[in-house]
């Protein structure tokens, strides 16, 4: 119990303090980079794998410290489907978004396949499963890795400690990427006249966007109580629903385990089912008068900022210096592709704003959700764009269907039946341009 608060009290003051630096420094404001990056990455400095190969004092994380990976992204998941809904005037566009995410996480996991077996005939030592790790990084991002090597670890294929340690720098590579090279796609479709909503890129982000300081008259309340203190504290009582979503997790994963068909299934997958019907009781049940959706996705989001930093904090750089070739040629291909495809697909797709949906797209599957929010309030300062309004529904779709797919189930097929993983998934892909194209043509009929 003593290591897990130490470790848990460790990455809070990294938190604290990544965020004074993003207050206070300009680099930092300027590439957008996350207070738990920025935390985690002095962690990382000052932790055993960095300062403690010199010196014998350093931020002493426990050697447990990586088991909490599944438990703190379970927490998240928990909440992730909460306040889900689909507007029914942009439902054309929620489903292309959906299915344009989706083709480019099918995508992403294609080609790093077929990298790494053109790097396996030359003499690599890499394994098939890497195949996952880079759209656990570009389109997951930070933690997501965990939710991989849970996978993995169920069917005893590879060290959790070692995925989640090139995840993770998939994921770094992504987030600088998706903010660097969306500036300058940004700018260079300025120059060309592109964007609708604005004339120029520069001054669009405010000063508390770019510091992350909200001034005290702008502050808004992050709970809202349903009950009173004397009975119980309101975030207390949002916290036990968020464990209870757990609890029950856990339960249907004992239920899983007694049947052959799902005893493979992990903790990922029983809590992001437990998560739906959390948000179908949130939203549809009297249940909704004492769920306060935006406190548990807080409490949700809280746990994925600790993981974030403790996932940092303790990569193995070892690890990723032993497969930086590889790490190399997969970021430099699968990005350039990813980039490339998002653009086609977003023109094809998209009868409306087909740019702002794209760089938010962009954004979101290189680096991570508030990447594509800081390159949409770029080129659609007044959010007078639609794109907001498509991407709850779609965005979710993609999350539970896609992502939840390659990144729990996939890992698990791949051990075993690779080509067979790949051949489907290149059928899903090209059904699915397919379908988008279909949606677009009757968006247009009835527009």
């Amino acid at each position: 119990m003593q290591t897990i608060v130490t470790d848990i009290g460790i990455a809070s003051i990294l938190l604290i303090l990544g965020y004074w630096l993003r207050v206070k420094v300009k680099l930092l404001q300027k590439l957008y980079i996350p207070v738990a990056v920025i935390g985690g990455t002095i962690g990382l400095l000052l932790g055993p794998n960095v300062l403690g190969k010199v010196s014998s004092i350093y931020l002493p994380f426990s050697s447990e410290s990586s088991g909490y990976s599944t438990i703190l992204l379970a927490i998240l998941l928990s909440t992730i489907c909460l306040g889900f809904y689909v507007n029914r005037d942009t439902i054309s566009s929620s489903i292309n978004y959906f299915l344009l995410t989706s083709v480019v996480v099918l995508m992403q996991v294609i080609v790093a396949f077929g990298l790494v077996r053109l790097l396996q005939m030359g003499g690599s030592s890499i394994n098939d499963g890497f195949s996952i790790l880079p759209t656990s990084g570009f389109y997951g991002g930070h933690g997501f890795g965990a939710m991989v090597a849970a996978a993995f670890e169920s069917v005893g294929y590879w060290d959790s400690a070692e995925v989640i340690s090139l995840s993770t720098t998939f994921a770094t590579i992504g987030l600088l990427f998706g903010v660097i090279a969306g500036v300058i796609i940004i700018n260079m479709a300025a120059r060309k006249g592109m964007l609708k909503y604005t004339a120029k890129v520069d001054g669009n982000i405010d000063e508390e966007d770019a510091t992350g300081y909200i001034q005290p008259e702008n502050r808004t309340k992050i709970v809202t109580a349903v009950s009173k203190s004397a009975a119980i504290d309101p975030l207390a009582l949002q916290f036990a629903f968020v464990m209870a979503i757990m609890a029950c997790a856990y339960g249907l994963l004992k239920i899983f385990s007694m049947f052959e068909l799902t005893s493979q299934f992990n903790i990922i997958v029983s809590v992001t089912v437990c998560g739906i019907i959390a948000a179908y009781v949130s939203s549809r049940t009297k249940a909704k008068n004492v769920m306060d959706v935006s406190a548990m996705k807080n409490i949700g989001s809280t746990a994925m900022e600790i993981l974030i930093v403790i996932s940092l904090s303790t990569m193995n750089l070892d690890v990723v210096f032993s497969y930086g070739l590889e790490i190399l040629i997969c970021s430099v291909v699968i990005l350039a592709l990813t980039t490339i495809a998002v653009f086609a697909l977003g023109k094809m797709w998209f009868t409306k704003d087909n740019f702002e949906f794209s760089i938010f797209a962009f954004g979101v599957a290189t680096g991570v959700l508030p990447t594509g929010v800081l390159l949409l309030k770029m080129v659609d300062p007044e959010c007078r764009s639609n794109v907001l309004m498509c991407i709850p529904a779609g965005a979710t779709f993609t999350t539970i269907i896609t992502q939840m797919f390659c990144m729990t189930v996939a890992p698990m097929i791949i051990v075993s039946a690779p080509v067979q993983l790949i051949v489907g998934m290149i059928g899903i892909c090209i059904v699915m341009c397919i379908v988008g194209t279909v949606v677009v043509k009757i968006a247009r009929k009835t527009a």
